[in-house]
Parts: structure tokens; sequence; C-alpha cells
């Protein structure tokens, strides 16, 4: 395990709260990169939330510490946040603008870059699928869009209820979704706005007996390794 290095020696610990799950593949890279940094540079000890496996930040109101990494997804809790009196800050892409420090991927360079990724294969007609009312999903479809759109393209989209959204069930989603996929014509290239979302269309194209990637691209985002090595083709 590394050490602290000398220039925390006479440092005054800092108790730092971790408010979010860390069950989520990008997350867990998120707290490689937490871990590295309060090693090498300021000394913290981290505390979290026992049994609580939901993103709510309501526990952090009657807590002592300095300050708290969390992730956002509803207003209430973003004014919440703004209301502790320490140091907080976002790692989520759920809300435009919650009102306190937010870091987070640069998700219209990521709708490039999948455009890139598949414009660079030929494919000249595109889709989009993705939760509604999810920010990081809305600015990944943008970026997406502008690529496709500056080379006189155009982009299907598809939104589904969002995760804070009362769903009617799975089967009403791939129904919908299936629906969608026979209305494109092949070859097409589609972008999931996260992983979970790709895994569907997959499931959905095999319904329909669509071959992927032959008649159907899907690109995720995430790199959940479920959904990345339980696909077929991965």
């Amino acid at each position: 395990r590394k050490g602290y290095s000398g220039r925390n020696r006479g440092v005054r610990e800092r108790r730092v709260a971790l408010s979010f799950p860390v069950g989520i593949p990008v997350l867990e890279r998120v707290v490689e990169g937490i871990l590295d940094y309060a090693r090498e540079r300021g000394r913290w000890s981290m505390s979290r939330a026992p049994e609580r496996l939901d993103l709510s930040v309501d526990w952090l109101r009657h807590w002592d510490g300095d300050g708290a990494l969390v992730v956002l997804t509803h207003r209430r809790q973003a004014a919440l946040a703004r209301r502790m009196g320490m140091a907080v800050v976002n790692l989520g892409g759920y809300l435009r603008d919650p009102g306190v420090p937010t870091v987070a991927a640069d998700d219209l360079v990521i709708g490039q870059m999948v455009a890139d990724h598949l414009l660079d294969r030929r494919y000249i007609r595109f889709g989009y699928f993705g939760p509604r009312g999810v920010w990081y999903v809305a600015r990944r479809l943008e970026g997406f869009r502008a690529r496709v759109r500056r080379e006189g393209g155009r982009v299907e989209v598809l939104w589904a209820a969002g995760p804070f959204e009362e769903v009617r069930g799975w089967v009403d989603v791939r129904e919908q979704l299936v629906k969608w996929l026979r209305r494109l014509r092949p070859p097409v290239g589609i972008m999931a706005g996260n992983d979970q979302r790709a895994l569907m269309i997959f499931e959905a194209c095999e319904r329909i007996g669509a071959r992927v990637p032959d008649d159907v691209a899907i690109v995720g985002v995430d790199n959940d390794p479920i959904v990345c090595e339980f696909s077929r083709p991965s």
C-alpha cells in the first residue's frame, strides 16, 4: 500500500465522506483516483453511510466532517448539498447545473467520438437510444448529432423512461425498442446513452433477428465489464 508523502506531515487529517455507490463501474475507477490523490496530496480519512445503496445525501446533514464527494441526481439533493456548510463536490452528470463544483466526463466530446467512429466505418444512417431527463445522456446525444449533421446525416432518436420516472415495465420498453429498430433501415449505427441501454439494443436485435454489427452497429458508453464481455459479440 502506498504511504503518505512527506508533504503531509503535520497537516490536520481531513474527514471526507463518499456518498455514492461504488458498485457502478465508472465510479469504481473514480474511487481509485480519489484514493491515489488522498494518499499523495491530502491526509484524508474516508467515511460512508453503512448499508446504504442509494445515491441520497440526506445522511450528510448530521455528519460533522470536512467535505463530501457525492453524486447528485435530483434538484432536492442539489439544494441540500448547497446548504451543508462544508465542501461538496458532485461527481455525476445527472443535473445540468447542480450549483456545486462538479467533476464529470466531457459528454459532448464522447458523443462526437462515437459519431467519428461510425462515420469512419462509412455508416450513413444513425440512431440514438437513451433515458430522458438525464443531463449527461442529453449531452452525449448533442455531441453525436452535431457531428453527424456536419457530414450531412441525421439521427433517429428513441427516448425511454428515465431512471427516476415510473417505468411501466421492461416489456413495454422492449416492445417500444423493437418497433423502433424495425423502422430503421440497415445497416445503421446506433449510439446508446450508456452501456445498460446498449445491452437493451442487443437483446432487441436478437428478438427480431437483426445481426450485430452487420445490420445494427451498437456503441455504448462507460465500459461496464458485464455488458462489454457478455454481449454477443462483445
